[in-house]
């Protein structure tokens, strides 16, 4: 037994040795973005998941608020809450020239679903909220992503290269994926449904999130200690009916002033030629959402 520890003890070690390394050097997405936003002097970002990242070109959005704003796109594959707090409150108290931020209303950590935080984002404060809500078996599945994901690389930023992050001269001729995926319009018509509900129906009150409320918050209280105007908005296409209960009572709460409507499900983002998959904008659907947000600048600024 005292043999198999030591081995064992051994192999984790050996592990970790060559994780250090990476963990130490490697540029992953979260730290890839704040490197490239830290280069300017940005006065407005966009927070979210890959749907934001798939959403806005930064450079048409800036056309359309004749450059009133310079604006850079924060998404990030997979970008979900706790995460995505953690990255706005960041940006905003580390940025002296931020003006403006745009954030994401998503769902959380779904273990069934796959996503659950590198370690580098890994933060304790958050692990009891998470765990509490898990049963034993999705705890376990959760451990043992967490712990997978501390032995690999994350590699989101090198293996899908999209990124609306682009020139203005190039703004109408955007990148995107090599293979599109196959996508069936019953799915885009339920993904619409979803959006449609945000507003159009009944709040289901016990689903109401409290964790998720005082974070909203708490971004709205150090945007406002740093004058920058925050905005929710809720990117097209709602994952599940698990996810539109969850922020559906979080966005029903917040003041007018605080949020950008949810006319966005308006058909054209839920047709296969502005599609890049059944969850994503491709450039096209993107250049029109870009012009949705920048009339929601427009009327709160």
């Amino acid at each position: 037994m005292k043999e198999l520890l030591q081995k064992l003890a051994l192999f984790f070690l050996i592990l970790v040795l060559i994780k250090i390394p990476v963990f130490l050097f490697y540029e992953d997405d979260p730290m890839y973005r704040k490197s490239q936003f830290a280069k300017q002097e940005f006065n407005t970002v966009f927070v979210g998941s890959s749907r934001t990242k798939f959403a806005i070109v930064p450079a048409y959005f800036d056309l359309l608020t004749e450059q009133k704003t310079k604006s850079y796109n924060f998404g990030i594959d997979a970008g979900l809450p706790p995460q995505t707090f953690f990255w706005c409150e960041e940006l905003m108290l580390e940025s002296s020239s931020l003006k403006y931020v745009f954030f994401e209303l998503s769902g959380g950590l779904n273990v069934s679903e796959g996503y659950v935080e590198t370690w580098r984002e890994f933060y304790f404060a958050d692990y009891s909220r998470v765990l509490k809500y898990l049963n034993f078996k999705e705890s376990m599945e959760y451990h043992d992503k967490l712990v997978a994901g501390f032995f690999r690389p994350s590699l989101t930023h090198t293996a899908n290269r999209i990124d609306r992050n682009i020139p203005w001269e190039n703004v109408f001729e955007g990148n995107e994926l090599k293979k599109k995926a196959a996508i069936l319009p019953e799915v885009l018509r339920e993904k619409r449904g979803f959006n449609l509900l945000i507003e159009n129906e009944k709040e289901d009150i016990s689903a109401f999130d409290e964790f998720y409320w005082n974070r909203i918050l708490r971004l709205i209280k150090i945007a406002e200690s740093k004058q920058i105007h925050i905005c929710f908005f809720i990117a097209p296409r709602i994952k599940s009916e698990t996810e539109l209960k969850m922020i559906q009572p979080i966005y029903r709460r917040l003041d007018r002033k605080y949020k950008s409507g949810a006319a966005h499900y308006d058909e054209i983002f839920y047709q296969d030629d502005t599609s890049s998959d059944d969850s994503h904008l491709n450039h096209k659907g993107a250049i029109e959402f870009s012009k949705y947000m920048a009339e929601v600048f427009k009327s709160q600024n």
